[in-house]
């Protein structure tokens, strides 16, 4: 038994203290072996933790709701504004809106913005490489998913990422300046879609937000704004911790390395162990819309029910050997980026921005190893990956610009 002891029914899921690495795994390891559906009396709140437990859960939207909320928890919203669409909706809705926005986050998509991608990775390794060390999630990590949208996807100023970064933040970390940084963060959104009202159309992202219909009619200026929300900002804290995941089993294992420097394992299936390995998301919510039941734990109507994703990703009902990182592995089919009708609208895009991402670490970041002393601090949000990691390194010159993230 871990000290977050299950078997008295008091365990919060959302204990800050299970973000520690000790007791992390241990913990979703009991959950999913010993309680596949556990049900908190302290909170109310349900965990389903097997593979093909959640597999039903996201395919039965009808059932297992995402309108109330899918953040494991929910904001406070000001204004009553802050909403996730179209993450935060089902049904005929939800369709309407991932149909509107899904040309611009197609496999092809990602593809053509690889480049981009590219050169932000360069740019970003440019600024450190030459001292041969880095604190990685501030040098690295927190700046490329922000600047991947902002100029890949979504044509936004790039001196606005850091304000807007910050805003997220309080709204993630800070309860007491939640409800300034959601208003600030609203208040960016109607000023970027205003600006692009009766101006030249684009074509892009937020030319669909504004001038876009669904369900024969145009989007209202609140969901505008709710829908630009998600997309500047709905992927941003799991892409950070996506990177440093993937940084820190780099740098305490130099075989990884050796088998991506030497081409004998593709950095595309080496991003998907890792985030099958390491979901950067390790819960997220769905509410249940009427009374029912599953492995025999009663879920009541209005209950939250949180889908671990990380737990699910080491099933071994459905991996072999899932505590073992193995890039040739045949079954990739992680839980990442969730399932069913509200899987993760960008992962195409995610995907090439990690892949390339992890080409250039490859290539240019020699001899990659963690600091002497250096801490590796896991911080409660939404997503779970090291909040500072220190490394050191033998600089290497840029990737050539025929570079591809993927062998």
């Amino acid at each position: 038994m871990t000290y977050l002891d299950i078997a008295d029914g008091n365990f919060d899921p959302l204990d800050p203290r299970l973000f520690s690495e000790d007791l992390f795994w241990p913990t979703l390891t009991e959950l999913r072996e010993q309680c596949p559906v556990y049900r908190s009396e302290r909170n109310q709140r349900v965990v389903v933790s097997r593979y093909a437990d959640i597999v039903a859960v996201t395919q039965d939207w009808k059932t297992f709701s995402s309108k109330v909320g899918v953040p494991p928890v929910p904001f406070e919203a000001s204004e009553g504004a802050f909403k996730l669409l179209p993450s935060e909706a089902d049904g005929e809705y939800h369709r309407a809106i991932r149909e509107l926005l899904n040309p611009f986050f197609t496999l092809k998509k990602a593809q053509e913005l690889a480049p981009k991608f590219r050169s932000l990775t360069n740019e970003l390794i440019d600024e450190f490489c030459e001292r041969g060390e880095c604190e990685f999630v501030a040098d690295f990590a927190e700046k490329l998913p922000g600047l991947a949208v902002y100029e890949g996807v979504l044509g936004a100023p790039r001196d606005d990422l850091e304000k807007v970064m910050g805003w997220f933040q309080s709204i993630l970390l800070n309860q007491e300046d939640s409800a300034s940084a959601q208003s600030e963060l609203l208040a960016w959104c109607r000023g970027l879609i205003e600006s692009r009202r009766g101006g030249d159309e684009r074509h892009d992202v937020i030319d669909a937000i504004v001038h876009g219909t669904i369900l024969g009619r145009p989007l209202t200026e609140l969901e505008q704004v709710q829908i630009l929300i998600n997309t500047t900002v709905g992927a941003l804290e799991t892409t950070v911790r996506a990177l440093s995941n993937m940084v820190l089993h780099l740098a305490t294992r130099p075989d990884l390395v050796r088998k991506l420097s030497s081409g004998e394992s593709g950095f595309d299936r080496a991003v998907e162990e890792f985030l099958r390995y390491e979901a950067p998301a390790p819960m997220l919510g769905r509410t249940a819309t009427c009374d029912t039941t599953m492995h025999g734990t009663e879920i009541d109507k209005g209950s939250q029910v949180l889908l671990c994703y990380s737990a699910a990703n080491r099933d071994p009902r459905r991996f072999d050997d899932p505590d073992t990182i193995d890039f040739d592995r045949s079954d990739l089919r992680h839980l990442a980026f969730s399932r069913g009708p509200h899987v993760c609208l960008g992962q195409h895009i995610a995907r090439l921005e990690l892949q390339v991402a992890l080409e250039g670490i490859i290539h240019r970041l020699q001899d990659l190893r963690l600091a002497e002393g250096g801490e590796v601090v896991y911080q409660p949000t939404v997503a779970r990956g090291p909040e500072r990691l220190d490394i050191r390194f033998i600089p290497s010159p840029r990737l050539g610009a025929d570079g591809v993230g993927g062998r």
